[in-house]
This record gives structure tokens, C-alpha cells and sequence, in this order.
């Protein structure tokens, strides 16, 4: 991997996210580009890529959004590790990356949901369950596929680990 395209492109997704995707509603809810960026890794790189890359941009988010620390990092961490384990040796296609995308934005709704509710803090007003967790997960992974194009263009990842076609 190139490192330094690597890290022009965690700056320049966690500028997207911030200043210019958290705009862009569907029904009321935006896409997470970030966690479109971990699933692509994780399939371009495997688990640890994916995961550290999660850990780091999930703290991240945490840091900047949330108030309490490492919610996103684990969950982020957690659902990268997991699936880059369970699609290592799998057919990594672009219909196995769109439904791994739509399966890792309910579980990290979900795992958000659950630490906040075990931690007796307050939900947001604003949080996502029922409709807008379908229209979440449904967005994101139709984003997945631009997103991986863009990823592979960008990184060029084809003499690590080979990602699959339709």
C-alpha cells in the first residue's frame, strides 16, 4: 500500500465527512462516508487495516461529536475486525461489499443504541431506529459502490489483496 495516498485519503475522507457530506439528507438522514471508507479498506486490506483504520477514525468522530469516548472506535473496530475475518477467504465482490456495507450501519446503530442505553445516557434526539435505520443502511450501501470505484482508482490495491467484479 502507498502509505502517503493512504493518508491523503483518511484527511481528505474525514474532511468530506465533516464539512460536506453530514449536509446531505435523504429523509432526513446522511450517509456515513467514514464507514463507508472502513468497509472498503477492510475488503481492499483485510482485517487490520480495516480495524485500526476504524479504531482511529471512529476516536476520531468521538473526539469531535460525541460525549463519550470510544464508542464509534470500538464499535468501529469491532465491525471492521469481524468482517474483514469473515470475508477474507469469501468471494470479495461488489454485491458481497454493499451487503457488508448495509449489515456494518445497523450493527454500528445498534451498538451505539445499546452502550448508550447501558450507560444510562441519554439518546439524541435525532437517533435512528425503525425507518431511519433502513434508509441509513439502504444509503449506505448504495454509496458503497462509487465509494469502492473511487478507493481502487485512488489506492490502487490490486498487488495486496484482489477485489472481485461483478
Amino acid at each position: 500500500m502507498n502509505k502517503s495516498r493512504y493518508i491523503l485519503s483518511l484527511c481528505l475522507v474525514i474532511v468530506l465527512q465533516n464539512a460536506v457530506v453530514s449536509n446531505w439528507t435523504v429523509f432526513g438522514v446522511a450517509p456515513a462516508l467514514t464507514l463507508l471508507y472502513v468497509v472498503g479498506l477492510t475488503l481492499l486490506y483485510g482485517p487490520m487495516w480495516g480495524g485500526y483504520t476504524g479504531l482511529g477514525l471512529g476516536l476520531l468522530q468521538d473526539i469531535i461529536f460525541s460525549d463519550v469516548l470510544g464508542v464509534r472506535a470500538l464499535l468501529f473496530f469491532v465491525g471492521a475486525t469481524v468482517l474483514g475475518h469473515a470475508l477474507y477467504h469469501n468471494d470479495r465482490n461488489y454485491a458481497t461489499g454493499t451487503l457488508a456495507t448495509a449489515l456494518f450501519s445497523v450493527f454500528v446503530l445498534v451498538g451505539q443504541w445499546l452502550i448508550f442505553f447501558l450507560l444510562r445516557m441519554p439518546l439524541p434526539g435525532t437517533y435512528m431506529l425503525g425507518w431511519p435505520m433502513l434508509v441509513y443502511a439502504i444509503l449506505n450501501a448504495v454509496l458503497f459502490t462509487p465509494v469502492m470505484w473511487l478507493m481502487q482508482r485512488w489506492m490502487k490495491p490490486e498487488n495486496v489483496r484482489r477485489f472481485g467484479t461483478f
